[in-house]
């Protein structure tokens, strides 16, 4: 098992250090990650104000460039973000008191659409257009009344989307970073938040390169635009963003223990600087992550666990949540007018053999979920079932017609029909663009389904683990667990959350949920399980890899040699991990053996490593996982000089009471001034009476 070790952390109000019992955060995909910070409870607290700053620090136990016996291991930045309430509680043993926290992107939250909507504002829009033909003076000799009508013919939405896609080197995902630095100008409360505590300038993202192709039609933006304008107006930014972002299967992660990653933008402050960095790369601190969906792909190394992290985990799997076929009708949204129809476009069936089966068309009824072909007899004019011995025909049922309760895959036989309905419209530009190219849409739309059928399939299949504290792994990133047993359970999932427990003099342990898990040994085209690695035609091939045979490996070459086709990475996916997680424990684990592309071979030959490494010890073994899986975490005094505050402490590894100081801090001169030194004053009380009253240092 790993070695235990004091984390010896700390936690920062306003700057100033204060002494806590322990901290537990929480980090889940597509919301603001959530932190409960408990201290000692005392009558000051009650006067704490809403938004005082808090970050939370934590010894990185496994860096590598700490001397083990003479030095400290470096603080690294675990959390940062801003009170939104606390808890009291009382027993007859004991009191307790709890700070409810929430990271900065919370001023999203804040943020409603109608400050962006023409419409929604009280006309105020960018462009209008009036409506009244006469002169003012003659209506008025005419004794008539004046009402003058406005159509507001823009938003800000259209205005950033469309001003952003015309730079070529950006894609539409980038057009949502443009909203939320565009929020500084809505309300000057926004501007000084964003400000002070860098927001949009820890915004880092990365799409699936080829949005461009479905999205860039003049029809498409107007109707992704429009969408703000269909919902309520006091709808929250986020909560807009993140609709369109399930539009084009993309999602948001705020991230723990974020990393130094490079910067691609000009910070929102022409004046701010980027963190430290040896070449000459501008980089951030990769808070906030905006990418696709990747539940499909292979993990980075960050996301790796090995047995001597975690002390248990579970994984269940419900077959009847599993659905055996998919019926996809997507649904075109008008945006001709309230109340126009929908325009429905064809089903479109999975798997390919039910697809088949339905539209009377010739193909291979080998490609469906199961080790062996269906042979669905044929009657006279339609397809049918009959059972031979009870000479009953099954379509009598319905006057002879082919129904979908007529077709039965192999899979069906053994747990029956359990079916899955879908009629959602992603990146509908791209059937806009040309609605009598019936072909094109239908090719688009079967794609579209088998990605949506798998992905329901993979979706309950949930695991969790348990493990000292892991400061590596990100929510939002497929994960892979390594059992090295002869029961050899290990797994690949996609983690949808993140919790750590961290305590001020102990250690801390982390709990990890994931879905869409399996074994690596499913990951074939015609596994009986029809757990496929597919590839969306919204992936770049060149950078995501594709579904094809794979090369011969080393590490398992029977196991690879009989998959058949797979998943085959190309060496340009850990430059896409890259640019999300920073240059460190972001390679891709069918990257980090170039010549094992397949997750298997690469799962296989790391068990090898592994075990080979286990043979020396525990001390190597701890190198070895930090070798593979720490990120670029910043440390301390470069988190508060990103931010723009010093402090007058010498060592702050080991000095107690830290006190960070800065204008970027006070607001010293700026409107935002008296608030903060509000906040200050009281977290200064709490903090002098545990420091010279009691000597508690947490």
């Amino acid at each position: 098992m790993a070695l235990g070790r004091p984390l010896g952390a700390k936690l920062f109000l306003e700057g100033m250090e204060v002494p806590f019992i322990g901290a537990t955060i929480t980090s889940s995909v597509g919301q603001a990650s959530i932190a409960y910070v408990d201290l000692v409870p005392h009558r000051e607290l009650q006067n704490i104000k809403p938004r005082t700053r808090v970050e939370i620090f934590v010894r990185n136990y496994l860096d590598e460039s700490s001397d083990k016996v003479s030095n400290a291991f470096p603080y690294v930045i675990a959390w940062q973000g801003e009170v939104f309430g606390y808890t009291f509680g009382k027993t007859v043993a004991s009191r307790t008191f709890s700070l409810s926290c929430i990271d900065t992107s919370s001023y999203w939250d804040c943020c409603l659409t109608y400050y962006f909507n023409a419409q929604q504002s009280m006309g105020a829009g960018q462009t209008q257009q009036g409506s009244g033909a006469l002169e003012y003076n003659d209506v008025q000799r005419m004794g008539e009344r004046v009402i003058i009508t406005t159509f507001p013919e823009a938003s800000v939405f259209k205005i950033l989307l469309e001003k952003t896609m015309k730079d070529k080197s950006k894609d539409f995902l980038a057009a949502f970073v443009e909203l939320y630095k565009y929020v500084g100008y809505v309300n000057e409360f926004f501007n000084m938040a964003d400000l002070r505590l860098r927001i949009s300038d820890q915004i880092v993202l990365h799409s699936s390169n080829k949005l461009l192709d479905l999205i860039t039609e003049a029809e498409g933006l107007e109707w992704f635009s429009g969408i703000p304008g269909k919902t309520s107006g006091y709808t929250s930014l986020r909560g807009v963003i993140n609709d369109l972002m399930n539009l084009i299967f993309h999602d948001f992660v705020s991230a723990p223990f974020p990393a130094a990653v490079a910067g691609t933008r000009a910070f929102a402050d022409k004046t701010s600087k980027g963190l430290p960095s040896a070449a000459k790369v501008t980089k951030t601190i990769g808070s906030y992550l905006y990418k696709p969906n990747l539940y499909m792909m292979p993990p980075p190394m960050c996301n790796v666990f090995f047995p001597d992290e975690y002390s248990s985990f579970q994984f269940s799997r419900t077959f009847f949540k599993e659905p055996t076929r998919l019926i996809y009708q997507p649904e075109l949204p008008s945006r001709w007018g309230e109340g126009a129809n929908a325009v429905m476009l064809t089903h479109v069936y999975e798997p390919p053999s039910f697809n088949y089966f339905m539209k009377y068309e010739k193909g291979d009824y080998k490609e469906y979920i199961g080790p062996d072909s269906i042979q669905v007899p044929k009657g006279t004019g339609a397809y049918h079932c009959l059972d031979k011995e009870t000479n009953t025909d099954y379509a009598l049922v319905n006057d002879g017609q082919k129904t979908q309760q007529s077709f039965l895959t192999n899979e069906e036989y053994m747990k029956g029909i359990w079916l899955y309905r879908e009629n959602m419209m992603p990146a509908s530009s791209q059937f806009r663009a040309s609605l009598t190219d019936f072909a094109k849409k239908e090719d688009f739309t079967r794609k579209i389904a088998k990605y949506l059928f798998y992905k329901k399939r993979f979706q309950d299949r949930q695991v969790q683990i348990t493990s000292h504290l892991k400061l590596s792994v990100v929510p939002g990133f497929p994960v892979l667990i390594v059992d090295d047993s002869e029961a050899d359970q290990t797994l690949i999932a996609y983690c949808t959350s993140v919790t750590h427990r961290i305590y001020a003099t102990e250690g801390g342990y982390t709990n990890t949920h994931l879905s869409y898990a399996r074994y690596i040994a499913e990951e074939d085209a015609a596994s009986t399980n029809g757990t496929q690695l597919l590839i969306p035609p919204w992936f770049d091939e060149s950078i995501f890899g594709k579904v094809d045979s794979p090369p011969e490996s080393a590490a398992a070459k029977d196991e690879v040699n009989n998959l058949g086709v797979t998943h085959v990475s190309t060496l340009k996916i850990s430059d896409f991990y890259k640019a999300l997680l920073g240059d460190k424990g972001s390679t891709a684990l069918t990257n980090y053996y170039t010549k094992e592309l397949t997750v298997v071979g690469a799962s296989r030959k790391l068990q090898q490593e592994y075990r080979s490494t286990k043979a020396k010890g525990t001390h190597e073994v701890q190198g070895f996982i930090a070798k593979m899986t720490s990120r670029d975490y910043i440390k301390m005094k470069d988190y508060y000089k990103f931010m723009g505050v010093t402090t007058e402490t010498k060592d702050v590894e080991s000095s107690k009471w830290i006190e960070f100081v800065g204008d970027a801090l006070t607001r010293k001169g700026k409107h935002d001034e008296a608030p903060i030194s509000y906040r200050r004053s009281v977290i200064e009380k709490y903090r002098n009476i545990l420091k010279t009253k009691r000597g508690f240092r947490g």
